[in-house]
């Protein structure tokens, strides 16, 4: 009786390892189809036909390459990069900030983080970044609008699939996009920067 015993929790043990290891392996695997899933949207996007060609062929670990760099009047420089690896089939993200201008308080913080993942995970975010035009959005300077400050904070983002890429820059999206609210472009690059500083919390 006893050793019944043994053997029935001996086989309960086995079978719960097994379902353990096969949760595991599922949820892994759901998140690398995640990644390439996410990765074939921006891909397979028909606006990618008016991105500009780069000459040379792309390098398999920066086959895509989001960024999006801000930057003020006091040499504030930040930037948040997003790199799909298509060989690995792996998306990593970068952030770095810091001073350029020369002119830097000595104790001003400089900060770099790697191997950074969005709160909401890959394919969520590139969801994100597709329902705001991320492809289609046009540069300001080819946007009839009135300048209202000269100041602020500048930024250019830059996308690149493959050997096709497109770069849009705006100064003070939140402001223009108040302003001029039926503009679309303005609240879309408001709402991508949002999106960037959102899902992945720095701590400065």
């Amino acid at each position: 009786m006893l050793l019944n015993g043994i053997k029935l929790s001996i086989c309960i043990g086995v079978l719960l390892s097994i379902f353990m290891m096969s949760c595991s392996s599922l949820k892994g695997g759901k998140s690398g189809n995640d990644s390439e899933t996410a990765a074939r949207l921006l891909m397979d996007h028909p606006g990618l036909s008016d991105f500009e060609s780069v000459p040379g062929t792309p390098a398999q670990s920066r086959y895509i390459v989001i960024t999006l760099r801000s930057g003020n009047m006091s040499g504030r420089e930040k930037g948040t990069k997003l790199s799909y690896d298509q060989s690995m089939k792996k998306w990593t993200g970068s952030y770095k900030s810091g001073n350029n201008s020369g002119r830097a308080d000595p104790n001003e913080t400089k900060i770099s983080r790697e191997n950074l993942i969005p709160k909401s995970g890959w394919l969520p975010l590139v969801k994100m970044l597709m329902e705001n035009n991320i492809h289609t959005i046009r540069d300001s300077r080819s946007i009839e609008y009135k300048q209202l400050v000269a100041d602020g904070v500048s930024y250019t983002l830059n996308i690149r699939i493959g050997d096709k890429q497109r770069k849009y820059s705006f100064s003070n999206p939140s402001l223009y996009a108040k302003e001029y609210p039926n503009i679309q472009d303005f609240a879309d690059f408001d709402r991508i920067v949002n999106i960037l500083r959102s899902e992945f919390v720095i701590g400065e």
